[in-house]
């Protein structure tokens, strides 16, 4: 089966289909904390991040985010 971002396919009644936004996704964070000084240290931040669209890109990103196996059909 082949898998990309923006394919089209036909797909028979007992196949699954896994559809994954094709935007850039910002995640914004922040974390606290305290030094060895008793100093309040503040840092903030954020990561960008996308499916990747070559090759097995869309298969590794089923199987880290939804902790199956891409490759079943269950």
């Amino acid at each position: 089966m082949k898998a990309g971002i923006g394919l089209k396919c036909f797909v028979w009644p007992t196949q699954t289909v896994v559809t994954f936004p094709s935007a850039i996704n910002r995640v914004p964070f922040s974390a606290q904390n305290v030094t060895k000084e008793m100093q309040g240290l503040e840092v903030t931040g954020f990561a960008i991040w996308s499916v990747n669209r070559e090759g097995d890109g869309p298969f590794k990103c089923y199987k880290y985010t939804q902790g199956g196996d891409a490759n079943l059909n269950v």
